[in-house]
């Protein structure tokens, strides 16, 4: 669009873009910018949630299983107490 106003139209119908051309444009590619920021910033936040979300149910997992198996253990070890 930039080039547009420039090359074709020289400020006929976008004048006020035409009067600091260069600033428009070093504005348009910072506002880029800030926003590929934000975006890659969010995005690592948002694998790190994932990656410890997982752990979490892991854990969750690792917690039933151990319940688990003290639960066998005892029954197990229960009848062995009384025919002693």
């Amino acid at each position: 669009m930039f080039s547009y106003i420039a090359a074709v139209d020289h400020g006929n119908q976008y004048a006020y873009i035409q009067q600091d051309l260069t600033g428009n444009v070093i504005n348009f590619l910072a506002s880029r910018v800030v926003v590929f920021f934000i975006f890659f910033l969010t995005n690592g936040r948002i694998k790190k949630q994932q990656l410890y979300y997982e752990q979490i149910q892991q854990s969750g997992r690792l917690k039933i299983t151990g319940q688990l198996a003290a639960a066998v253990a005892h029954e197990i070890r229960n009848p062995l107490t009384v025919m002693k």
